[in-house]
């Protein structure tokens, strides 16, 4: 049994079905020790993977950052020694398929 507020058993009485189930299973994420990104998505419901999860995928992207930009970098340079500039970038952009 978990003790709450008069409130809080109030409102739990009044609740719908569905926000007592929300609520049960977030109740038992945190119990079983998994970890929410926000606060809020207790509340919310929200399907967000847990925020150990999501930390160790933002590193991950972090990480592999600078190589990115290295071959975005190399990708212009070519481009540029192609003749590609901004004009027929831009040209390129809005032509119609």
């Amino acid at each position: 049994m978990i003790e709450v507020s008069d409130e809080v058993a109030r409102n739990w009485e009044s609740s719908t079905k569905t926000k007592q189930r929300k609520a049960i299973n977030a109740l038992s994420n945190i119990i079983d020790e998994k970890e929410y990104a926000n606060p809020m998505d207790i509340v919310l419901g929200s399907a967000l993977p847990p925020y150990k999860e999501m930390l160790t995928h933002y590193n991950k992207v972090r990480e592999s950052l600078p190589e990115y930009l290295n071959v975005v970098r190399e990708g212009a340079k070519e481009a540029a020694k192609n003749g590609m500039n901004e004009e027929i970038l831009k040209q390129i952009l809005t032509e119609d398929d």
